[in-house]
């Protein structure tokens, strides 16, 4: 029987290339004033292995391509730490194994991610508020999708979340929505995609050892 997931990237192993925390250092007067600090990454894959690096890159700097993979390092004064959203995690997740993932797989990765202390901000909240304001403010690229309450994680955790989730991960019509046409290179039969995500819309055979950079488009938790 043919499975339409063989060939997806199934409990990886993701190396990271440096230390995520170096991006909290040697910030420029312009991240300062603006409270973040874009981190852009690049991924390739060597068999069952995710290798990913990182490098700052100003607004100024960032090119509108839709292959990009961005993130925001976040300063959020009040606690003197550095922060990601919940939003930017599951994207880059999703940029990294190459895929997107189902509303229901997006539910099991937020209630595993809970044991990394996400707090949530909310323009409801004295102790947020300010915050809130900050992250809705951002322009493109946006850490967030519509202007509703959002949990950050701090950034310190970053590398060992995805490790988890990435090592966690299985490719099924229950996780998997549909899968990046730029992260990998030979096409497999497509099926329907039902929109809640019961099925794969476009299936695709890893390109082995080669640099990858799937789109940035921005699911919603």
């Amino acid at each position: 029987m043919y499975d339409p997931y063989a060939h997806i990237l199934n409990k990886a192993n993701l190396h990271v290339e440096g230390n995520l925390e170096d991006m909290l250092d040697h910030w420029t007067s312009d991240e300062w004033q603006n409270q973040r600090r874009l981190v852009q990454f690049w991924r390739r894959q060597e068999g069952n292995e995710v290798i990913c690096s990182f490098a700052p890159i100003a607004q100024s700097e960032r090119p509108q391509q839709q292959n990009m993979i961005v993130v925001s390092c976040i300063y959020w004064r009040e606690h003197n730490d550095y922060f990601i959203t919940s939003v930017d995690c599951i994207y880059l997740l999703e940029s990294l194994i190459g895929v997107r993932f189902t509303v229901e797989e997006k539910n099991r990765i937020r209630r595993n991610l809970e044991g990394f202390r996400p707090l949530t901000v909310s323009k409801l909240r004295q102790d947020s508020a300010d915050f809130f304001k900050l992250i809705m403010a951002f322009p493109n690229p946006k850490p967030r999708n519509i202007e509703k309450d959002v949990k950050v994680f701090p950034w310190r955790s970053l590398a060992m979340a995805l490790k988890k989730i990435i090592s966690k991960y299985t490719a099924s019509y229950s996780s998997t929505a549909s899968v990046n046409l730029e992260t990998f290179g030979t096409s497999f039969p497509s099926s329907s995609d039902t929109g809640e995500g019961s099925s794969s819309s476009a299936q695709q055979l890893p390109s082995s050892s080669q640099e990858q950079h799937p789109p940035t488009s921005q699911q919603e938790l």
